[in-house]
């Protein structure tokens, strides 16, 4: 079990993928992912973003372990402000989604239960707002992508971003916005 003075000391300092992959090996069970997330609510911007991450390459690994913090995570999307940490979040919101099939009776119904409206509302404010980093954006936009299955007007939305990202165009951008038109044009 980790101690949680510890695992802030280890959260408020720069680290790097090694310290954090040596993190993942010391949880041992839900409470120590239950700590970690509520360490991602953290005032400290640094231990937010730290403990985001380390929750993202958690469920890089396994998604079942977003089951102890999903519902949360799901209903305070939209109080996320750290962009570094949200954008962890997002990556896996956006992972949980297109593995919904796959993945646990449980997390299915935490999906199917929450507030698409806040979550498809949070997304669409971060996506269109400029200086929004296009490493965050991309994760948004797979999560509407998801919703858009939906929702035929998130793919009108999404066609109108993908055609302005073209404008302001940046190599990143320009990938993200023919990606967006590629899965459109499947759907």
């Amino acid at each position: 079990m980790l101690n949680k003075e510890y695992l802030i000391g280890s959260l408020n300092k720069p680290i790097g993928l090694k310290v954090l992959n040596n993190l993942i090996k010391e949880i041992e069970n839900e409470s120590d992912i239950e700590l970690i997330y509520s360490l991602s609510k953290s005032e400290n911007k640094k231990i937010e973003f730290h403990s985001a991450w380390l929750l993202e390459k958690l469920c890089t690994k396994d998604l079942e372990f977003s089951v102890h913090f999903l519902m949360d995570l799901l209903n305070n999307f939209d109080k996320i402000n750290n962009q570094s940490a949200l954008r962890s979040f997002s990556k896996i919101i956006a992972m949980i989604l297109n593995n919904k099939a796959k993945l646990s009776g449980k997390i299915s119904k935490i999906i199917d239960s929450c507030n698409k409206e806040k979550i498809i509302e949070t997304c669409f404010s971060y996506i269109i707002n400029k200086t929004t980093p296009i490493s965050l954006n991309q994760w948004l936009v797979d999560i509407l992508l998801y919703y858009s299955q939906e929702q035929d007007w998130i793919k009108e939305e999404l066609n109108l971003f993908a055609q302005s990202l073209q404008i302001q165009s940046t190599p990143a951008k320009l990938q993200c916005a023919k990606r967006i038109k590629k899965i459109l044009s499947l759907c």
